[in-house]
């Protein structure tokens, strides 16, 4: 029987582009990342991403799907992000980096949330499944061969059924 985490990392693997070698059935989360071929086909769309009021719906209860449409759509991101947005990370220089925590409310958060799917391939940012359960997901986005990192929590919403992002932890030094 498969655990929750290896179905969906088998569906990543199914919408993805780029999943590292391997036979799909022996697949972790972390070997899973998404595509940043910025190709947008079978996804809702659900309008004009300028749009900060626009009413969305949820693009899939499935996280391999939802995380498909979260990370290549603003509006998507404005809709599910769940305020206060926990934000971890650290600040101050390398030498000695204090850790700090805060939850920021609609009005300090920046979208997009994600960087855009151009962006993401001129930097390049590799985004990745590091773990999910039926509740609760996370992936990270880094790019490769620095310190660049920064982790992505999701909930499932009890009431909706949908995905939404509840904590960024920024772990670049």
């Amino acid at each position: 029987m498969r655990t929750i985490a290896t179905k969906i990392t088998l569906m990543l693997a199914l919408i993805s582009t780029n999943v590292c070698s391997g036979a799909e059935e022996n697949l972790e989360p972390s070997e899973v990342f998404i595509d940043n071929s910025c190709i947008k086909k079978n996804l809702k769309t659900p309008g004009d991403s300028k749009s900060k009021t626009q009413k969305v719906s949820c693009p899939s209860e499935d996280f391999a799907q939802f995380l498909k449409q979260f990370v290549n759509d603003e509006s998507t991101q404005r809709a599910f992000t769940r305020f206060p947005l926990l934000s971890r990370g650290y600040s101050g220089d390398a030498s000695e980096p204090k850790e700090y925590v805060k939850k920021l409310s609609r009005k300090k958060v920046k979208f997009p949330i994600i960087l855009s799917c151009k962006k993401r391939q001129e930097i390049p940012l590799e985004i990745r499944l590091v773990s999910a359960s039926e509740k609760k997901a996370q992936i990270r986005i880094e790019k490769p061969d620095t310190d660049w990192l920064t982790f992505y929590v999701f909930e499932k919403d009890k009431k909706s059924g949908c995905w939404t992002l509840t904590e960024i932890n920024d772990s670049t030094l």
